[in-house]
């Protein structure tokens, strides 16, 4: 089974140059570390998951997409992880780790089917759009939770992993689904984890990045 994918094709995205911000900046702000031309403002991705196995696989919805659908960027200095969905739910980073007062953690309950041929799709569209609104995730900077920082979309490699199962289990009665459209819930992963990683460029991405499940 693959793990990695060959890069997007690209395609008309459209965009717009936002204020300048070349330059080097400290960490403090969540600007990158290394020279990077204007932020790009985006009017939105989809993100098309398709199963390309002859099994029925299983995806783990998450309470924020941020944890579903992990996404990256190298704008030359090396991957980190980064969101464009607004952690809402986890905490910007303070000014001291002693600050940080970390949320309650959601628990993730509910798997969705995903049949032979079959797809799934998550989209992002900012409002107000085109937007160029990006987050930095930071695990290290409190103790006990991941923290954020707002950032820009920059020009730069871009990357979305997708992982589905191929089981469930049924955390309190058996059977737990399928409901309507293939949901399973309360329940949660089991069996093999099988992940797709895509990387695209920003800018010339098409706006619906494939995520294939491949045998």
């Amino acid at each position: 089974m693959k793990h990695a994918l060959p890069s997007v094709f690209l395609s008309t995205l459209l965009f717009a140059s936002c204020g300048s911000s070349t330059g080097v900046q400290g960490d403090a702000t969540a600007e990158p570390d290394v020279e990077v031309g204007d932020a790009v403002a985006l009017t939105g991705f989809m993100f098309t998951t398709r199963n390309l196995m002859d099994i029925t696989v299983y995806i783990q919805l998450q309470p924020r997409l941020l944890d579903e659908l992990p996404m990256q960027r190298d704008l030359g200095a090396g991957w980190e992880d980064i969101t464009v969905w607004r952690p809402v739910d986890d905490i910007e980073c303070p000014d001291s780790p002693d600050e940080c007062v970390c949320p309650t953690p959601t628990e993730p309950w509910q798997m969705r089917q995903l049949l032979p041929d079959d797809e799934y799709q998550v989209g992002w569209a900012p409002s107000p759009s085109p937007s160029s609104d990006c987050y930095i995730l930071v695990d290290d900077f409190c103790a006990d939770c991941r923290c954020y920082r707002p950032t820009s979309i920059y020009p730069g490699r871009y990357s979305v992993t997708r992982c589905v199962y191929n089981d469930y289990r049924c955390t309190e009665s058996d059977p737990c689904g399928p409901e309507s459209v293939g949901y399973f819930r309360p329940a949660e992963p089991a069996g093999d984890q099988i992940c797709v990683r895509r990387e695209f460029d920003i800018p010339g991405a098409t706006s619906d990045i494939q995520l294939p499940i491949d045998p």
